[in-house]
């Protein structure tokens, strides 16, 4: 009987080889690691605080503080509320009645970054202090800010475990595969310890914030169990690159292939390579603008060209990725790169194609289209492939029946998919520019989307951190 030739798109994921899917997750032991602490900003700069409300079931305890741990200096677990508050630059704390709880003679000169307000809980995971209404666990350290602004900035002293317990959930839902999850675990936590000192100066130094400028943290509100039970189940791990923990950079979806950190932001990042990602379902997005708002936004970053006449992608990665536009006018020129091109016209990413007329090209058939994972090519003539659909579901299927069409062409296994330039260009001279593309951020390391196929194809979070991080190794943080 003569086989059906299959019409692969976009949406498909194809791995070499019988794949097994895994059900339950049994916890594997964790490797026991330090109790390092990091800072996360809560209140600083234009959130700066007056004044704020502490609340712990186990009182308190001020204690002075370091990343390895902290020393208590005064008891203070008498109290369940606590208010600090900034007075003439100096940050005083007051009980539920207003009156004065600070022994001077330890805490001369109020409280500020020397000293912390902690949980007096004796079990590390019932420390936890409300913070304006907001639970998060261990405490707080605070920084004033000049006298006559009058504010302070507050910042979570937690340590690393229990921050990427309020971040995983946050960053990729419970609801997602157990492997997704510990890839997300690993990266996280490579993440924060890259960033340590991260925000430094001002009133407070702290290592992180809760935005998305570095890892969405929500406290213990962000908290669940299954995303807690893929940070156990990795605890301490981290990717390296020659000898140092990495900065594990990632992102929502792309277009078909990640970018390189390099491109993108510039510097030297060799573990941030791009790769070829047909397992991330890509963000579609439209936007277009007037020659007047164009004209605004370059004059907003000090790049004025007068009255534009013409905008032109002159150059673009070998991923397709835009590399560079061009802004013509009648008192000059410019040329936009990397991630200016996205930050200064808030653009989703760097994949799209850019037209006068209202609905751009794009070609989605070949903005990765397939992909076959093997490593001999007898593997590729003697096994199966499964492929899954958008849908999620999975079929087996024998390798010598496939014929792939790439949009172009149809060819019979073994096989070559041949690229075709998924996006188009054209020299936009007047009216309006409209932009069309695919992927959402800035598509640099791991994708989230594709962790999340990945991991339903019966990949271990081993082998997601290893497709996306290029040269790495997984190790204990402490071991480095």
């Amino acid at each position: 009987m003569k086989k059906k030739a299959l019409a692969l798109v976009l949406t498909l994921l194809i791995v070499m080889g019988c794949v097994t899917f895994s059900g339950a997750e049994e916890l594997i032991s964790p490797a026991p690691v330090a109790d390092t602490y990091i800072y996360v900003g809560l209140f600083y700069s234009n959130s700066a605080v007056k004044e704020a409300t502490f609340t712990s079931d186990e009182g308190f305890i001020i204690a002075s503080h370091s990343r390895s741990g902290y020393s208590e200096i005064q008891d203070l677990r008498y109290y369940k509320t606590l208010v600090a508050r900034v007075e003439n630059g100096i940050i005083n704390l007051y009980d539920a009645n207003g009156n004065s709880v600070l022994d001077t003679s330890v805490v001369p000169s109020g409280l500020g970054n020397s000293t912390a307000l902690i949980s007096a809980a004796t079990e590390t995971d019932s420390r936890i202090i409300t913070v304006n209404g907001k639970k998060y666990r261990e405490g707080v350290v605070f920084g004033a800010y000049a006298a006559d602004q009058g504010t302070m900035a507050v910042a979570n002293y937690v340590t690393l475990e229990h921050y990427l317990w309020g971040v995983l959930n946050s960053e990729m839902g419970y609801e997602n595969h157990i492997e997704a999850l510990k890839t997300q675990a690993v990266a996280a936590r490579s993440f924060a310890i890259s960033k340590i000192g991260y925000h430094g100066g001002g009133a407070l130094g702290f290592d992180v914030c809760t935005t998305t400028h570095c890892q969405v943290y929500s406290g213990m509100a962000g908290e669940h169990l299954k995303t807690t039970e893929a940070c156990q189940a990795t605890a301490g791990k981290v990717i390296s690159y020659n000898g140092k923990v990495a900065t594990a950079y990632y992102h929502d979806n792309n277009f078909g292939y990640t970018m390189s950190a390099d491109e993108y932001w510039g510097g030297s990042n060799g573990w941030c390579q791009s790769v070829r990602d047909p397992y991330s379902k890509p963000y579609e997005w439209k936007t277009d603008f007037t020659f007047e708002e164009l004209e605004t936004r370059l004059k907003n970053r000090g790049k004025s060209v007068g009255t534009i006449k013409s905008v032109q992608v002159t150059e673009r990665y070998d991923n397709g990725a835009v590399k560079s536009l061009l802004f013509k006018g009648d008192e000059g020129e410019v040329l936009v790169s990397g991630s200016n091109i996205t930050s200064w016209f808030n653009l989703r990413s760097l994949g799209f194609s850019m037209s006068g007329n209202p609905d751009p090209a794009i070609n989605k058939g070949s903005s990765g289209g397939m992909y076959a994972k093997s490593k001999t090519a007898s593997e590729v003539l003697n096994s199966t492939i499964s492929v899954m659909g958008a849908s999620g579901e999975v079929q087996n299927i024998d390798i010598s029946a496939i014929q792939i069409y790439n949009g172009k062409e149809t060819t019979s296994a073994p096989f070559r998919i041949t690229d075709l330039s998924v996006f188009t260009d054209e020299l936009v001279t007047s009216g309006r520019l409209y932009l069309k593309g695919l992927g959402n951020g800035h598509c640099v390391g791991m994708s989230q989307s594709g962790a999340q196929n990945m991991a339903k194809a019966g990949y271990t979070y081993e082998d997601i951190l290893h497709y996306y991080y290029t040269d790495i190794e997984i190790c204990n943080y402490t071991d480095l």
